[in-house]
């Protein structure tokens, strides 16, 4: 049988091996709070009421880009999205999945990284030295061109009436 001492409290059982665990009414309480604040929250927040969904393909030499960060930027607002193994993104505002109205800069970057090392075991740990190199920086996968707003020939109108389905072909 096992016995468990509640602290009311800290909201917290003592479990028989010494340890603390939340309990049962703190779960609950802790339940309830997040379910409201899901269901008062809007849920599925669509965004700018005056703005649209929009969406697109990225391609590079002909070729569908997996995994670039593909960014429409304004003075005033921005929206991201991430392509997928087809080239095709959605845009995401910080407020919802509607995209304001208006004229954006596109930025479109995808970066290589180079996994760290393994961790050595504890007995084969040796602290590295202070003149050690720095991590390598992670390799830009498209021409630098598309990386920034000062840069980029990209650009892009969200508008009322269209459909909002961007092809971003990229050149060297």
């Amino acid at each position: 049988m096992t016995v468990i001492w509640l602290n009311r409290r800290a909201r917290f059982a003592r479990t028989p091996t010494g340890g603390w665990a939340p309990s049962v009414s703190l779960a609950l309480s802790l339940s309830l709070a997040l379910s409201v604040s899901l269901g008062c929250s809007g849920g599925g927040k669509t965004g700018n009421p005056n703005g649209r969904p929009a969406t697109g393909t990225v391609t590079y030499k002909g070729q569908p880009v997996d995994g670039a960060t593909v960014s429409f930027i304004s003075p005033s607002v921005s929206a991201f999205g991430s392509t997928d193994a087809q080239g095709k993104f959605k845009l995401r505002a910080s407020d919802g999945e509607n995209v304001a109205l208006g004229d954006y800069q596109v930025t479109v970057v995808k970066k290589e990284f180079t996994p760290p090392p393994p961790p050595p075991s504890e007995q084969d740990y040796v602290p590295p030295a202070e003149d050690a190199p720095a991590a390598p920086e992670p390799k830009d996968l498209l021409p630098a061109k598309y990386k920034t707003v000062k840069d980029t020939p990209l650009k892009a109108t969200v508008t009322a009436d269209g459909k909002n389905d961007f092809a971003l072909e990229l050149a060297d």
